[in-house]
């Protein structure tokens, strides 16, 4: 039976803890999720994310991640919408299909690492199920950056870069292409490579961008 000491034993390499994990296990590291101690608490949302990528196990909890992405605390939110993320690869219930609004709000979340993540979490989501490309992209198109810090600014532009970038791919829209060309025009060297990188390929931007 796995413990907080042998979760906390092993957090610098958690990838030996996951031939010992059980189904049981799952429910108790889901519960640690709600620790005050940080370190408890990240250590296992991290084996979760893990165990994710390798076995449904973690999927069964679905609805408990659903539930936290509109905790009133943004860690929860965190925490809840990048283990969505990481479990829309088992989704053969098409679960993520009743939370896809909740869920992309967060992507202009009031509190900023939370956007991020949200958005990041989308690149995951793309490269499992093309079904939400359209809402994702209408979405990500009316994120006001405005309100943002400079700093802030940059790095969400970035994110929102890559998700449309992998979009793009299975989902040609012109006003992703007016997006994007907007942003070139104005945006930093670091922005510019950014788009070059994603959108080199596609045809429309073949042409000199």
């Amino acid at each position: 039976m796995l413990t907080k000491e042998l979760l906390l034993s092993h957090k610098d390499d958690l990838n030996c803890l996951l031939g010992k994990v059980r189904e049981d296990d799952i429910g108790l590291l889901v519960e640690w999720l709600r620790e005050k101690d940080d370190t408890i608490r990240y250590a296992a949302f991290q084996l979760l994310k893990l165990l994710s990528l390798n076995s449904s196990m973690v999927y069964k909890y679905w609805d408990t991640f659903a539930g936290m992405i509109n905790d009133h605390n943004s860690y929860q939110r965190s925490l809840g919408l990048m283990l969505i993320s990481e479990n829309v690869r088992w989704d053969m219930e098409d679960k993520f299909g009743t939370i896809c609004h909740d869920y992309l709000k967060h992507c202009d979340d009031e509190k900023f690492i939370t956007a991020r993540q949200c958005i990041q979490g989308l690149s995951t989501i793309c490269e499992h199920s093309a079904k939400y490309n359209r809402e994702i992209v209408d979405m990500l198109l009316k994120i006001d950056l405005n309100r943002r810090k400079d700093t802030q600014k940059s790095l969400l532009l970035m994110d929102i870069i890559e998700v449309l970038g992998k979009v793009s791919w299975k989902h040609n829209d012109e006003r992703v292409e007016r997006y994007l060309r907007t942003e070139y025009e104005r945006g930093n060297e670091k922005v510019k490579k950014a788009i070059e990188n994603y959108l080199k390929k596609l045809d429309w931007c073949n042409k000199s961008i």
